[in-house]
């Protein structure tokens, strides 16, 4: 089975048109700062929120995020004007989420030590975002950056479902079209956090991450016949490991990938690998490469895309699926692509693609 992406829109620290969002690696680099609570200047890029909006330092990640969700689903609803249902109206929605471990809540005195559960910002979603939650099977996936993987492997076996009942001529009623992705994600009140780190670009230090934000839908349905084109997606894998064992747990998702590729004529092309600025991100998967030899073309291109969009979180997974669908596209990828994927404590997700068929037009 292949697959299309229907009704895309970005909005990113430091760009919310998708076609440019979609060719920051070929573009100029915006440099933007902020600033610590002690003044130093710092590069970041999070959104230009208009002076209409009402943005402060004060508030919370949760906070932020309504925000971000904000602005972006008006973009799709200006996108939708004219048709009478809009996208997420008749499919689930599956939500994108940073992974929930300790963020504070609204409105909490002293929000330092308090756990944030998924339900908490499952209850402020609904209620701030209703139209989003029509559909019983709705689901989140709080696990950061491995979120896209692990939630693909959920939706192939959604849409899989319904292949086999067409096919069957049974529930045809009940059939899901498609699905909805929503990701969401900033690093807006984690700065003082990462400075104390040692994380950031400043005046002292030219390495570091750049601490970004943003927001991502797209809608994700099956190609039919008469399309004759659409991504792939070959293999699907994940790994829960602790920070010490990451390279063991991706040397054995690259391993996966080199047992399903054994004896194929098609190589891999590209691979979308972690990478942000800070070299934790980087070791475990460049310790275990080796995995991965015996499958790779001659020349195969690594990419990484938080060096030039910033770190965007749990957004990135999304934002590497909707670049490499459009690089197939525009025929700027072929053969296979690898995106892994890795969370900042526990996960670690891997996806294989191929494209199907001709190519017509953009996402």
């Amino acid at each position: 089975m292949s697959y299309l992406l229907e009704h895309s829109q970005v909005l990113l620290g430091n760009e919310s048109d998708l076609d440019k969002a979609l060719a920051l690696d070929k573009l100029p680099t915006k440099t933007s700062y902020s600033s610590l609570e002690d003044g130093q200047q710092v590069v970041s890029s999070f959104f230009p929120f208009s002076d209409e909006v009402p943005t402060s330092t004060g508030g919370n990640k949760l906070e932020r995020i309504e925000l971000l969700l904000s602005q972006l689903l008006a973009k799709v609803a200006r996108e939708n004007r004219d048709n009478d249902v809009s996208p997420y109206s008749q499919m689930p929605v599956f939500w994108l989420l940073p992974e929930l471990l300790h963020q504070p809540l609204p409105g909490q005195d002293n929000p330092g030590g308090e756990k944030q559960y998924l339900q908490v910002w499952a209850a402020r979603l609904k209620k701030a975002f209703p139209a989003l939650f029509n559909h019983e099977l709705s689901q989140f996936f709080p696990f950061g950056r491995a979120a896209l993987p692990m939630a693909l492997t959920s939706v192939v076996k959604l849409l899989s479902a319904n292949d086999i009942e067409i096919k069957e001529k049974k529930g045809v009623k009940d059939q899901v079209p498609g699905v909805c992705l929503i990701a969401v994600d900033s690093l807006y009140h984690d700065l003082d956090i990462l400075a104390r780190g040692k994380l950031l670009i400043t005046a002292e230090s030219d390495s570091g991450i750049v601490p970004s934000e943003g927001a991502i839908f797209t809608c994700i349905k099956p190609a039919n016949q008469q399309e004759k084109q659409g991504i792939s997606i070959d293999l699907l894998a994940q790994e829960s490991t602790s920070i010490n064992q990451r390279s063991s747990g991706i040397e054995s998702l690259f391993l996966k990938v080199s047992q399903d590729l054994a004896g194929q004529e098609e190589k891999i092309t590209h691979l979308y690998l972690p990478g942000n600025g800070d070299e934790t991100l980087s070791h475990p998967w460049s310790d275990a490469y080796f995995r991965l030899a015996p499958c790779l073309e001659g020349r195969a291109r690594i990419f990484q895309s938080a060096l030039f969009t910033g770190e965007l979180g749990c957004v990135t997974g999304l934002y590497n699926l909707l670049h490499l669908y459009n690089g197939f596209e525009q025929q700027e990828l072929l053969g296979k692509v690898v995106q892994l994927e890795q969370s900042q404590s526990l996960y670690q997700a891997i996806a294989l693609y191929s494209w199907q068929g001709e190519v017509e037009t953009g996402c």
